[in-house]
């Protein structure tokens, strides 16, 4: 691999090889030329995050069923990871929405917190249950 500038992760014990120019994991924080993503919404009970120009996180609560509908949405692709197209838009959607009970979402956002706190706190390496 003479000339190609790779370098690996290991992410669960297993080695994952990336390109040092596009790699999502050491430039998942950039935000690119500009754009000034991510961008924030709150509106009612829902929150929405746009990630990308064409990737958001929205959750949204329902006080009836006492449930989060946590949605991520992606552009869809094709098997042959080709951007599909739809009329009357340039790309289709793909939306993949879960629902979450309050509780468990309740555990996760604390989980979250206590992960950043740690992370921005702490000199000592976050460990994995």
């Amino acid at each position: 691999m003479s000339g190609v500038n790779i370098h690996k992760h290991v992410i669960d014990g297993r080695e994952v090889w990336y390109p040092n120019g596009n790699c999502p994991i050491c430039n998942a924080g950039s935000t690119g030329s500009g754009t000034g993503f991510p961008k924030w919404y709150v509106k009612d009970y829902s929150v929405t995050v746009r990630l990308s120009r064409s990737k958001m996180l929205s959750a949204t609560f329902y006080e009836r069923d006492k449930v989060f509908l946590v949605t991520i949405q992606n552009p869809a692709k094709s098997a042959d990871a080709v951007y599909t197209k739809r009329k009357g838009r340039l790309f289709g959607v793909a939306k993949v929405t879960q629902r979450v009970p309050l509780e468990n979402f309740k555990d996760f956002v604390l989980k979250c917190a206590d992960l950043v706190s740690r992370v921005l706190h702490e000199d000592a390496e976050v460990e994995r249950d």
